[in-house]
């Protein structure tokens, strides 16, 4: 039996269970040797009880031992010198464009240019460009209403208008 087949079938002892979900949280930390010698001699001394808390670190040791198994696929020639060099260009600061250097190859990206436009669809451009159009019109229009000077309303008709002040609750006629 394939050792992620058997850990669906743990069922927990119901006298421990709560013992037993602690303990399960701490299978990684017990088998990596994380647990200080306290915990570990607790640990083991379940163990020697609970048949349920055996057989999940059982499984997790023998999936462990599966997965170191399997082969590696080796690194690709180049790939560390390609990495280094892209962490290096990556942490260089702009300096002549005032630190905004982000901005512009956002721009460029949206527009199109760049070396990832040629992975992005088309279609995803264009949704781009539109959202970033329709938060610019949208911050205009707020920016508008907001610095606009507020105008004082006259009445039209050459009656007398009745300010009324009210409370939340309170109910009044307006007649």
């Amino acid at each position: 039996m394939e050792p992620f087949e058997r850990r669906r079938r743990v069922e927990w002892q119901e006298v421990s269970e709560m013992e037993c979900k602690e303990w399960a949280e701490r299978i990684g930390d017990y088998l990596d040797g994380y647990l200080d010698r306290v915990s570990r001699s607790s640990f083991d001394s379940h163990l020697e009880s609970c048949r349920a808390c055996r057989d999940a670190v059982a499984d997790e040791a023998a999936w462990r031992q599966t997965l170191r198994q399997m082969p590696v696929a080796p690194m690709r020639p180049g790939f560390v010198e390609r990495a280094l060099q892209g962490a290096a260009l990556a942490n260089r600061q702009p300096v002549a464009d005032g630190g905004r250097g982000w901005l512009f190859a956002l721009l460029r990206r949206l527009a199109g240019g760049g070396k990832t436009s040629r992975h992005r669809r088309p279609e995803a451009r264009l949704l781009l460009g539109a959202g970033l159009g329709g938060a610019l019109a949208a911050g205009l229009v707020a920016l508008l209403l907001v610095t606009a000077p507020l105008r004082e309303v006259t009445p039209l008709a050459g009656e007398p208008v009745q300010l009324v002040s009210m409370t939340v609750n309170e109910t009044r006629s307006l007649d």
